[in-house]
């Protein structure tokens, strides 16, 4: 090969050398708004996890049943042994099962009253809580509901609700059978709790 072949051959090479670069520069940066780069390569992300397997970002946290199930097992924690709420006597009653509709009804009026800033059995717009179960679609025979404000958590909620004669004679109600509960913190950082507890036909 001649002097001038070699000095094209060489030029050419450096010119593919160049593009190479750029193409892999471009491939790892994100654009000049923060946006994925379009090339298909950048898309993935090339670094192994410790197994092997393609990194991905964390999976959220599964919730799906994680509140119902605590509220289930605190309350039936309650039911399950006799005992006297105020002058009644009780003896242990069936488990209760959460019902989504409750569940929705109490939510809603934690919120109402956290909004208020007050424990009230009444909603702002002056809804009773026969009124708030009836409006989610759940036909009830015998419905009743307990609220607290400033318990930390829902065991410490429903260590209240025991302690209160009325409040506990609702839960220990064998004719109850469904439930749904809730809470919702209010402006001040104080906690508003409901229990909605029924019986359907």
């Amino acid at each position: 090969m001649d002097r001038f072949s070699r000095l094209v051959l060489l030029v050419i090479m450096a010119a593919v050398s160049a593009c190479a670069a750029m193409e892999t520069a471009e491939s790892g940066s994100a654009g000049p708004t923060g946006d994925a780069p379009s090339t298909p390569q950048a898309a993935a992300d090339p670094t192994p996890g410790p197994t092997g397997e393609p990194q991905h970002p964390p999976s959220p946290p599964e919730t799906s049943g994680g509140e119902e199930d605590l509220w289930e097992s605190l309350l039936n924690g309650v039911r399950a042994q006799a005992r006297v709420c105020g002058a009644e006597r009780f003896s242990a009653a069936p488990p209760l099962r959460w019902e989504p509709r409750l569940g929705a009804a109490a939510r809603e009026h934690s919120r109402d009253m956290a909004a208020a800033g007050r424990l009230s059995h009444s909603s702002r717009d002056g809804r009773t809580p026969w009124d708030r179960i009836a409006a989610t679609g759940y036909e009830f025979s015998n419905v009743a509901e307990n609220v607290a404000g400033g318990q930390p958590d829902p065991q410490a909620a429903v260590a209240s609700w025991v302690q209160s004669p009325g409040h506990c004679a609702n839960i220990m109600n064998p004719d109850l059978r469904d439930f749904g509960a809730g809470g919702e913190p209010g402006a001040t950082g104080t906690i508003y709790w409901t229990l909605k507890l029924g019986a359907s036909f």
